[in-house]
């Protein structure tokens, strides 16, 4: 059986509001002036100025700003800038994979107080959380060897039920409702931390593939 674990809930007068990535990064890009946002632009350098950063692109194009950050995924070419290499080695096998997704909420047993929970097994955790309008993102983690696949299990849902079934609900609830949706399973890498003594001026991070 798994055990659990529950973020706190929100305090009553506290209002609360989910969604998705997609959905925040829009409202954001519309609140911006057109020009802010430039697309089609391959990172090919930085140097530290008196007042901040100035970035070159392949282009030849250059921009300046107070801060860089990184945000350009497991083979950062930023990161690697920051460490004076040509490009990163590559990155450290976790011992886990996760699946993914997502699912609608309407006929899952869910408790309204909490917006995140997750469960913890012995070698393997299940979460969910709410991404707005009825929609859920689901997750599942389990220490595996790297590069494996569901294809002998007959796909990734009856991996995951191999896996969850015996939890606590609503996790069985939630993946009688995956039949039709769409499951992803990735290996999950990772790097050495920085060493924050270089990164005043940058911010150069991994996330958890929960967190996508």
């Amino acid at each position: 059986m798994a055990s659990i674990f529950i973020l706190q809930p929100s305090p009553p007068s506290l209002k609360r509001g989910s969604l998705g990535r997609g959905e925040l990064q829009q409202i954001l890009y519309e609140a911006l002036p057109p020009e802010i946002v430039r697309t089609g632009m391959t990172f090919e350098k930085f140097e530290e100025t008196e007042d901040g950063v100035r970035v070159y692109f392949q282009d030849g194009s250059t921009t300046t700003g107070d801060i860089l950050v990184g945000a350009d995924g497991l083979y950062s070419q930023v990161r690697a800038s920051l460490e004076g290499k040509e490009r990163l080695e590559q990155p450290i096998y976790s011992g886990m994979c996760c699946w993914r997704g997502f699912f609608n909420a309407s006929t899952v047993p869910l408790n309204q107080e909490y917006s995140w929970i997750e469960f913890w097994g012995q070698g393997n955790r299940f979460g969910y959380f709410d991404v707005g309008k009825g929609q859920f993102s689901f997750y599942g983690f389990s220490n595996t060897e790297q590069g494996g696949n569901d294809d002998s299990v007959g796909g990734s849902l009856n991996a995951l039920k191999q896996i969850f079934s015996d939890y606590a609900e609503p996790v069985p609830s939630i993946l009688k409702v995956l039949e039709n949706e769409n499951i992803y399973r990735d290996d999950i890498f990772d790097r050495q931390p920085l060493d924050n003594r270089r990164c005043n001026k940058f911010s150069v991070h991994q996330k958890c593939p929960q967190c996508s």
